[in-house]
């Protein structure tokens, strides 16, 4: 189990979620009591791996042209489209020659279709090239590429905006889409508890709500973790042979099995039937090799699947083989065939007890804690993982404070273990930042309480910036506004200190009050000055 907590603390790090050893432990104690009949009988399989806890296989498939996928995407694509192109004309211009590429369905466009797209488009297109090679360029000339979405992430009580770019999942689907092809990958049946967890694993190129990562269900994760009959089949690259849990899915589904009866539920990003046959004829194989009883079974959809499922009383997950998307296998030879019950109780991944909250997979009655990487307790904090220990230090004491003064405090930040930068200068840049930002929202009523605070490494530049709720500002002189307590005689200097910090790098920073914000931005050389 010791191993089990570790990569279950390794989830919780990499999408920053508060967490304590406390609340770990009950939620592996829920899986392994409860997945313990499944656990007995997928290890009967030749194939079953005892550290992935799964049945991994080689997968040959072959993918036709999916012509209802290329509808959906190229509808979408014309959606970006319409954002980026400047007038009506170069819309049009850009919907004609997409239409052309994708009229046909043809992975090859004839040569009547790309005199239209070169026409229309503006690209050259050789005879023979891919319709997909021929859209992106096409798209990457319109600027699609550029078009960028903020979405919201993180916990519902401290959400954050992550920028986004849905050209390029929309590309790699529609790509999928017109290429048919001869496919070998690896396929996991699982019941590891962090296969759950990242059943919706924020590296695919697609998404559903159970993602832990602004997910509407994420929840769900410990719901199906936590039940006696689920199982998560999913689909992965060759490159990856160990560590499933870590891969980005191509594929998904949950399948559910209990006394001789099998449900398939929905397959992820596309619920199509060729690939859903392929998996449910691998998993029935699987089950009956476990059983030790010929792979013979009869099939019941819609409506008549009712009878062998139900949903848990105040499970978490979204129960997609409720709305049509239901496959259940019925063992032939057999008379006894189970109700399952599907999902579970979920248990707060801080506090250990019930958590009901489908959008969220803590307590909202927990404060804030993580396990610390370098000691391995529970502490208090934001749990907010830089890889950089001293800075993880700093931002999580910083949103302490701000949480125990009834402030809002939202993080942005990324991997910051290449940050180069004296530490005692950016100790001073930020510590005196967020507390100037802290005390300006302490003079609001609570509901107005904010911060947002992003501290990201790209290149060679450490992008910092605050914004915060606070009462107006003159921002005219160019200099940060000094301390307004009542003994400013004893403050202020920590905010002269930064600005000699900054030009100390050659650094400019720019601020701004507008609407009731006050916005402190800079980019700092991730260089070591003495």
């Amino acid at each position: 189990m010791d191993e089990l907590k570790q990569q279950f603390y390794e989830v919780m790090h990499k999408y920053q979620k508060p967490f304590s050893e406390e609340g770990v432990t009950a939620n592996l104690t829920q899986w392994y009591e409860q997945k313990q009949g499944l656990l007995q009988l997928l290890r009967k399989h030749p194939l079953w791996n005892e550290k992935e806890l799964a049945i991994v296989f080689r997968v040959e498939e072959r993918r036709e042209i999916d012509r209802i996928t290329v509808d959906e995407t190229r509808a979408a694509i014309l959606e970006l489209g319409r954002r980026a192109c400047t007038d009506d004309t170069v819309y049009e211009n850009f919907e004609t020659a997409l239409r052309a590429a994708t009229a046909d369905y043809a992975r090859i466009p004839n040569e009547y279709r790309l005199d239209t797209i070169r026409q229309y488009g503006g690209i050259k297109c050789a005879p023979g090239q891919k319709a997909s090679r021929i859209i992106n360029r096409l798209c990457l000339k319109f600027h699609l590429d550029q078009i960028e979405e903020e979405t919201e992430a993180g916990e519902p009580d401290n959400r954050y905006m992550r920028t986004v770019r849905p050209y390029n999942a929309l590309f790699a689907r529609l790509a999928d889409a017109l290429n048919p092809a001869h496919i070998e990958k690896t396929a996991v049946l699982s019941i590891h508890p962090c296969d759950f967890l990242e059943m919706s694993n924020r590296d695919n190129t697609w998404s559903s709500c159970h993602c832990l990562e602004g997910g509407g269900y994420r929840g769900g994760c410990q719901s199906y973790m936590g039940d006696a009959v689920s199982m998560i089949f999913f689909t992965v690259s060759d490159e990856y042979t160990q560590d499933f849990h870590t891969a980005p899915r191509i594929t998904r589904e949950i399948f559910c099995y209990k006394d001789n009866v099998l449900l398939q539920s929905r397959l992820y990003p596309t619920d199509l039937e060729d690939q859903k046959t392929l998996y449910r004829s691998i998993v029935q194989q699987a089950i009956a090799t476990c059983l030790d009883k010929p792979n013979l079974w009869s099939l019941k959809r819609g409506k008549d699947t009712e009878p062998y499922c139900e949903s848990a009383a105040d499970s978490n997950h979204y129960p997609d083989y409720e709305y049509g998307y239901a496959v259940v296998s019925l063992l032939k030879g057999e008379t006894d065939y189970g109700k399952m019950t599907i999902g579970s109780v979920a248990r707060c991944v801080c506090c250990g007890g019930e958590q009901k909250d489908h959008r969220s997979i803590r307590c909202t009655e927990c404060g804030s804690m993580f396990v610390c990487k370098g000691c391995g307790k529970t502490v208090h904090g934001y749990g907010r993982y830089t890889h950089h220990s001293t800075l993880d230090a700093l931002l999580n004491q910083k949103a302490l404070v701000a949480r125990n003064r009834s402030i809002d405090v939202q993080f942005r930040v990324n991997d910051l273990s290449a940050v180069k930068i004296d530490l005692v200068d950016l100790t001073v840049i930020i510590s005196n930042t967020l507390d100037n930002a802290i005390e300006a929202c302490e003079k609001l009523p609570v509901q107005e309480r904010q911060i947002y605070v992003q501290v990201v490494l790209n290149d060679n530049e450490l992008f910092y910036a605050v914004r915060n709720r606070s009462l107006p500002i003159d921002v005219s002189s160019d200099r940060l506004p000094v301390t307004t307590k009542e003994n400013p005689s004893f403050h202020g200097y920590g905010l002269q200190n930064v600005q000699t910090t900054l030009a100390k790098y050659h650094s400019v920073y720019a601020m701004d009050y507008a609407d009731g914000w006050f916005e402190f931005a800079t980019d700092l050389p991730n260089t070591l000055i003495s």
